[in-house]
């Protein structure tokens, strides 16, 4: 990831000339007398963009017995049974 460093009242004169710069991925540190004060950096992207089909492939193991009675948890649900 970019970054510069402007200085604050910098900034307020080339706002409109630093935005594109942040949609481009760069992290813009704004300084005050040389001092860094803040940051503006591009946010996440949404949470709603489809991501890629099968992006976690082979990242998941099924057991064998996966959808096999397990006697613990049957005892849990309805008791010993003899």
């Amino acid at each position: 990831m970019n970054k510069t460093t402007v200085e604050l009242r910098e900034a307020g004169e080339r706002f409109a000339e630093l935005t594109p710069l942040v949609r481009e991925g760069v992290v813009i540190t704004l300084c005050d007398q040389n001092l860094p004060l803040a940051e503006i950096r591009p946010l996440p992207r949404p949470l709603n963009e489809r991501r890629p089909f099968g992006l976690a492939r082979g990242t998941l193991i099924v057991p064998e017995d996966f959808g096999q009675p397990d006697a613990d948890i049957e005892e849990m649900f309805f008791g010993k049974r003899e």
